[in-house]
């Protein structure tokens, strides 16, 4: 009856269960209720304005099963838990600067998710918030969290290799258990804790960084299911003696130094398909890799610290135009095995 009027919050269970297929959500709206959108197994896209402030709240996106992607506004300042659970078909999200945590559950079994950015503003990671994303590949952990919470990336099978940032303190139970890909970790000194199972059954785990200098009192179950006799376990030269006569961690067979890593690891099939040069390097350097499959980067300096964590293709330019004078460490990763080259930049 000529009746105007602005939407101005969506309320709990508002849309739940619907047979809805996208959502343009006006700017008048600045609250989206608990589990609006839950079990919209149709819907596809949806539009969240700026309007939208501090929180995607509980299960609000819980079992959109064909949401393929989203993006986060800017106002939001926190992702709440269970906001994006079984979220199948979602291939990448956005997360704003504005976000500082991620909470319990947020995004487990998004199990299409294949890379996550995760920004700078957050400090921590939730309780198994990326659970079984089974397709992620690759995240980026920034330098401002401080804790990984337990079985945060338990069974992301498809993951490959991990750097925690020297700003994390503990690492949580189960955090990477059955991470059955994962091949590489580096655990920075600023680690305190290491929780039980935490890489238990990373049957593929051939490299721990550990730059910790005095070993940890870690529970047996941390490294289970991991071969200790073939996987190496890179820590500071002087800690060597150390590891060694600590508990748990004298069970790796090979506990060694930075450069004598680099002596025992490389794999001359690797080296037959890898070409670096020029070497010493100026303010760039080439990488050609034939032949080889799902090639990573990290470049570690002569103490192993990482510096550089990047996927590679065929043909590659790497800019080293920000690394100071010295000796670096290049370890290429790939389906084919490793190999560490040591690179001059002058």
């Amino acid at each position: 009856n000529n009746i105007t009027y602005n939407v101005t919050s969506i309320s709990n269970d508002a849309f739940k269960n619907s047979s809805i297929t996208s959502v343009i959500i006006p700017n008048s709206v600045t609250s989206i209720g608990e589990a609006a959108f839950m079990l919209c197994s149709s819907l596809t896209s949806i539009t969240i304005p700026n309007s939208i402030a501090s929180s995607i709240r509980r299960y609000t996106f819980a079992n959109c099963s064909s949401l393929t992607s989203i993006v986060i506004p800017n106002s939001v300042t926190s992702i709440s838990e269970n906001a994006f659970e079984n979220c199948y078909s979602l291939t990448s999200v956005i997360i704003p600067n504005s976000v500082t945590s991620i909470d319990y559950k947020a995004f487990m079994r998004c199990t299409s998710l294949t890379s996550v950015i995760i920004p700078n503003s957050v400090t921590s990671i939730g309780d198994s918030v990326f659970g079984f994303c089974s397709s992620l590949t690759s995240v980026t952990i920034p330098s401002s969290v401080t804790s990984i919470g337990n079985q945060a990336f338990i069974a992301c099978s498809s993951l490959i290799s991990i750097v925690i940032p020297s700003s994390v303190t503990s690492i949580g139970d189960n955090a990477f258990q059955a991470c059955t890909n994962l091949t590489s970790v580096t655990i920075p000194n600023s680690v305190t804790s290491i929780g039980t199972s935490a890489f238990y059954a990373c049957w593929h785990l051939n490299s721990v960084f550990c730059s910790v200098l005095i070993p940890l009192v870690i529970n047996q179950s941390v490294f289970q299911g991991v071969n200790q006799n073939t996987c190496y376990l890179v820590v500071p030269t002087n800690s060597i003696s150390a590891y060694q006569s600590a508990p748990v961690w004298q069970n790796f067979y090979h506990i060694v130094d930075y450069a004598t890593y680099v002596l025992n690891s490389n794999n001359f099939t690797m080296k037959d398909n890898l070409k670096f040069y020029p070497n010493p390097a100026k303010n760039e350097l080439f990488i050609d890799a034939k032949n080889l499959t799902n090639i990573k980067l990290d470049v570690l300096d002569s103490n192993g610290k990482l510096l550089i964590n990047q996927p590679l293709n065929s043909s590659n330019t790497i800019d080293t135009s920000t690394l100071s004078n010295g000796m670096y460490l290049f370890k290429i990763t790939s389906d084919q095995g490793s190999i560490i080259e040591k690179i001059i930049k002058n």
